[in-house]
């Protein structure tokens, strides 16, 4: 009977899982794009304000956007990071799920501009 059991559970797991949809290749490329430009977009936010903020730390303190937060950061609209997420969500929601070809045309570009994020010699900019 315990082996029975056992069984039925073993089973109901793995029909539980396989009732969840599962990401396409080009859904998790797109997931870890958004994941890395936000991660090197913060980076570079937080390097800018470590260099920018030791010269006038009273400025900085009376500033909330100024604080190194990644929750600031989104919601500064000055910053790196709120830029590259505006431009991503945007230009997400141009596209259709259909559209292959441009989805990757975007992958593309956004990978190139995560490396021109992590270069040193870059202090932040827009996408376009």
């Amino acid at each position: 009977m315990m082996q029975h059991l056992r069984h039925l559970s073993q089973t109901r797991s793995f029909a539980s899982a396989a009732a969840r949809p599962k990401h396409s290749g080009i859904q998790c490329q797109v997931f870890a794009l958004y994941r890395t430009l936000l991660r090197a977009a913060a980076s570079k936010d937080k390097k800018q304000l470590a260099a920018g903020g030791s010269s006038n730390d009273d400025d900085n303190n009376h500033h909330p956007t100024s604080s190194s937060s990644f929750v600031n950061l989104l919601d500064n609209e000055e910053s790196t990071t709120f830029s590259a997420r505006h431009k991503f969500r945007s230009k997400a929601e141009s596209l259709t799920r259909r559209e292959i070809d441009r989805i990757e045309h975007g992958i593309r570009q956004g990978e190139k501009y995560v490396k021109l994020l992590q270069m040193d010699g870059v202090s932040g900019g827009t996408l376009r």
